[in-house]
């Protein structure tokens, strides 16, 4: 069974809820389109209940914690890498 088939479970310590969840929507702003990113740069698309939200950065402004989305760019990283490694051990 491929491994997106699989209810597999993440740690919620990768998830990006919780204290920065408020913060983070104060830097995102509400969109209609989703283009694909310019290169070097990274979008987040959120849906909320009252609508979607988007916001970016550079990557490398986000991974080196030099934006307030950095803590998302982050935690969106750690949810990769147990996919990932969730993948790797069911292989």
């Amino acid at each position: 069974m491929p491994w997106y088939r699989k209810k597999t479970r993440v740690s919620s310590d990768t998830s990006p809820n919780g204290v920065y969840s408020g913060l983070l929507l104060a830097h995102l702003k509400p969109t209609a389109s989703f283009p694909i990113p310019e290169p070097a740069h990274t979008v987040f698309y959120v849906l909320t209940d009252s609508g979607i939200l988007e916001g970016g950065a550079l990557e490398n402004d986000l991974g080196y914690g030099r934006h307030p989305l950095s803590p998302l760019f982050h935690a969106g990283h750690e949810v990769i890498s147990q996919l990932r490694l969730t993948s790797e051990a069911d292989t």
